[in-house]
């Protein structure tokens, strides 16, 4: 889960540069490869930041989950932020 915070990382530095975006909807595609590591990801973040979402795309690529039964599985994981 330390991933969650490394993306809340992300957010909170597009959030210095950009602070009237308060809320911010992304949506991150991502495959679990045979071994449990994330083999791919994007993202689209509604507020159209590439560093934003090349941000959270790296984070991901850097998690290992369980090996998935019966090979690689693709996923499409929506996240909201918002700032506190």
């Amino acid at each position: 889960k330390a991933h969650v915070g490394k993306m809340r990382g992300c957010y909170q530095k597009f959030l210095a540069g950009n602070p009237s975006e308060t809320v911010v909807k992304a949506k991150v595609g991502f495959t679990i490869g045979e071994s449990g590591k994330v083999t791919a990801a994007s993202t689209w973040t509604g507020a159209g930041d590439e560093k934003l979402a090349t941000c959270i795309s790296s984070v991901m690529k850097a998690v290992v989950f369980p090996p998935p039964e019966g090979g690689a599985v693709d996923f499409e994981y929506p996240i909201t932020f918002a700032s506190q």
